[in-house]
C-alpha cells in the first residue's frame, strides 16, 4: 500500500503543471561503504537516473554492487527524491523507496548536491539507511549506506514560448 501511495504522489508531482525550464535528467556515479545485517562493511559502486519534473521532487532508481573479494552482490531502488531547497548550488535532499536484491527493503535517505549554479557537473553526497526483511521473519535490520560521487544534468527539456 505505502509504495502504490508512493508511485502515485510520484507520477502526481511529475505531471503537475511546472515550466518545463523545471524539467531535467540527471545523472550520477558514486562510490561508498555499505553494512549489511551482520555488520559486516562492503565497499560498493553505484549510479542512478533522476526524472525531475518540478523543482523541489523528482523519481529516480539506483543501482549498487558491493564488493567483499570473493563476494559480490547488488541492489536496484526505485526511489523518489524531495528537494528541500537549491540555493547558490546546494540542493539538500530526502529520499524515500524500495530497495531489491541484496541488502534489500524500504530505503529513507538524505543528501546533497554541491554544484555552482548553472554548472552541468557537481558533487554528491548521501546517507541512505534501508530497514531490511530478514528471512520472512516479522524483525528488520537496519543497514546503512554512506555515498560520495559525482552527479551531472544530462539533458534539460525547454519550452517552446
Amino acid at each position: 500500500m505505502k509504495q502504490t501511495l508512493i508511485a502515485l504522489a510520484a507520477t502526481v508531482a511529475l505531471f503537475t503543471s511546472s515550466h518545463a525550464s523545471a524539467q531535467a535528467i540527471e545523472g550520477f556515479v558514486t562510490g561508498g561503504t555499505h553494512r549489511d545485517s551482520n555488520r559486516e562493511q562492503f565497499t560498493g559502486l553505484g549510479g542512478g537516473v533522476l526524472l525531475t519534473g518540478a523543482k523541489w521532487i523528482g523519481v529516480g532508481a539506483q543501482g549498487d554492487a558491493f564488493f567483499l573479494p570473493p563476494y559480490v552482490a547488488g541492489r536496484f531502488t526505485m526511489l523518489v527524491q524531495g528537494n528541500v531547497f537549491d540555493i547558490a548550488g546546494v540542493r539538500p535532499f530526502l529520499q524515500v523507496g524500495k530497495g531489491f536484491g541484496e541488502f534489500h527493503g524500504r530505503m529513507y535517505g538524505a543528501g546533497a548536491d554541491f554544484r555552482p549554479r548553472n554548472a552541468r557537473i557537481g558533487v554528491r553526497a548521501s546517507y541512505q539507511a534501508y530497514l531490511a526483511d530478514v528471512w520472512n521473519r516479522p524483525e528488520r535490520n537496519f543497514q546503512p549506506s554512506v555515498n560520495v560521487g559525482v552527479i551531472w544534468t544530462a539533458s534539460r527539456v525547454t519550452a517552446d514560448p
